[in-house]
């Protein structure tokens, strides 16, 4: 999405949009991998960094 942005390709109203949906919550991606596991496993702990 950051290149098709930086081409031109989509709006940032686009690039955001994506931004916003693709990592809905804690981790890397959707699938259940090492990373996801540690977001998670950190933030119910209550270790993670605020916003």
């Amino acid at each position: 999405v950051y290149g098709e942005y930086v081409n031109g390709s989509i709006t940032d109203e686009q690039r955001m949009n994506v931004v916003r949906n693709s990592c809905p919550g804690a981790g890397a991606c959707g699938g259940m991998y090492t990373a996801n596991t540690m977001a998670t496993a950190i933030e119910a702990m209550g270790m993670t960094l605020p916003y």
